[in-house]
């Protein structure tokens, strides 16, 4: 069930009173009782302007601000069920604090106070199942979710079948699009973006990556000997390069690899060499959805090379920017407009 603007400006900003008094100091809630609210700082009294969003991206957030300018005498903090790593380095700049209640993280800095904490994440709202992109087979349904829109394909995803079409169980696909209605990442079965992009992006990064000495030969694994089980393929900056990011020094740096499947990180190790990830030439590891090294079907159109490696999807290489988490590579999505549909940008 979707909330009421109302719901979720009670439900967070009752969040964002436990969260000040667990890591802070005693709350006092001033004005009419919803808006404002008074903290104990080691003795000092810090008013805090709140402000509450679903979901705070880097223009809703600015909007917010143009409509709303905090006063010079209070901290602003902006508490959302999930904020995106790009509104929450805009928040930090601006010297706004922000609470994400889908990761816990609570950052309030000012003059002589300065807050960089964590507190349990929560789902916010009536429903106690878990929301937004959850397990193995969540990542699975969103990145398909993802490829679709950015590619225009309608196909409407279907549990009967899932299985079939991205290796996904029927009853586990019809949970994972439970629980991404429940967080608002879907609405109808459509993706809501930018927002689906951000939440996957959260749990991206691979868990295991191996360092290389030195650089695998494409020719030895481009062909898969079974091509159902998928092949390898370069991803990273380069990339993003490839399908047109606006990457200055692509080419620097170790070759990014997906392989698909643990087994092959033992094979890559022992074969090339392990080395220090500071001076590796080369890394592999195993995707987040096996979707991004599966191979193409019989009768499609040969795939472009780089380097003579396959390359991962335009999602997928957006996806590796944004798992980085810095600076420089949030910048190079907000630059990139590619032909599909940006499913990183608000629109």
């Amino acid at each position: 069930m979707r909330r009421s603007a109302a719901q979720i400006e009670e439900e967070l900003h009752g969040l964002a009173v436990r969260a000040l008094t667990e890591k802070v100091g005693p709350v006092t809630e001033v004005g009419d009782g919803r808006a404002d609210l008074v903290v104990d700082v080691d003795g000092r009294r810090v008013a805090i302007d709140l402000r509450t969003t679903a979901y705070g991206t880097v223009e809703r957030v600015e909007a917010m601000r143009r409509k709303q300018p905090p006063r010079d005498d209070r901290f602003v903090l902006l508490v959302g069920d999930r904020i995106n790593r790009p509104a929450q380095e805009a928040l930090k700049a601006w010297g706004w604090g922000y609470l994400d209640a889908s990761t816990g993280r609570l950052f309030l800095r000012g003059s002589g106070v300065l807050v960089d904490t964590t507190v349990d994440a929560v789902m916010t709202g009536p429903d106690a199942k878990p929301s937004g992109v959850v397990g193995w087979t969540g990542r699975i349904v969103a990145y398909e979710l993802l490829r679709r829109h950015f590619d225009r394909d309608l196909r409407p995803i279907l549990t009967s079948r899932s299985h079939h079409e991205f290796g996904a169980p029927r009853s586990s696909t019809s949970d994972a699009l439970r629980a991404l209605a429940a967080a608002d990442l879907i609405v109808d079965g459509e993706p809501v973006v930018p927002e689906l992009f951000w939440a996957l992006a959260r749990v991206w990064a691979p868990t295991d990556r191996r360092w290389l000495a030195s650089v695998p030969d494409p020719e030895e694994w481009r062909s898969a000997p079974e091509p159902t089980r998928g092949s390898w393929r370069i991803g990273g900056a380069r990339a993003a390069a490839f399908h047109g990011a606006p990457v200055v020094d692509a080419g620097q740096g170790p070759v990014e690899l997906y392989v698909p499947g643990p087994v092959l990180l033992s094979i890559a190790t022992r074969r090339y060499g392990v080395a220090e990830p500071l001076s590796a030439v080369a890394s592999v590891a195993v995707p987040a959805v096996h979707q991004v090294t599966q191979s193409p079907g019989p009768g499609t159109v040969p795939e472009d090379l780089l380097g003579g490696w396959p390359v991962v999807h335009p999602i997928a290489a957006a996806l590796d920017l944004a798992a980085l988490d810095d600076a420089r590579s949030l910048q190079i999505l907000s630059e990139w407009h590619p032909a599909g549909a940006a499913v990183w940008h608000e629109h």
